[in-house]
């Protein structure tokens, strides 16, 4: 039997020209308001299942374009994918202009590593975006 190749997906993807983003649910924001709830799976194919997923350290040729990265504080990524917590601050949030167009994308960049269960395991990361909407302020 043979096995289809590991890849991360999305239900949206946006292409940065040098690599893929994957827009994760919208986180919404309201100030004084703490610890909004949040919860998403992140996604994958092929490979052999169970998938562990990680967080991993943002690529040295992205951070021209990606000045802060990383979970926000509250959020925590399960092995099983899982990403969940309460977000109570959006200092960590920035904008990040798409090169060549007028698209610009606002909320909490991090790249998550997934790791199938071959022998030897193969491995895929990807960057991903949740994004942020403030309400009120």
């Amino acid at each position: 039997m043979e096995i289809a190749p590991l890849e991360i997906i999305g239900d949206q993807e946006y292409d940065l020209f040098v690599t893929k983003v994957i827009i994760l649910p919208l986180l919404t924001f309201i100030p004084d308001v703490p610890l909004l709830p949040y919860e998403t799976q992140l996604e994958a194919k092929g490979g052999l299942r169970p998938y562990h997923w990680t967080e991993e350290p943002l690529p040295s040729y992205l951070s021209w374009l990606i000045t802060t990265s990383g979970l926000p504080e509250g959020l925590t990524l399960a092995d099983d994918g899982t990403l969940s917590g309460n977000v109570g601050s959006t200092d960590a949030v920035i904008d990040v202009g798409v090169p060549f167009t007028d698209i610009s994308l606002q909320g909490f960049f991090f790249i998550g590593k997934v790791e199938d269960s071959q022998d030897p395991a193969e491995s895929k990361t990807g960057l991903f975006l949740i994004p942020t909407l403030p309400i009120g302020g």
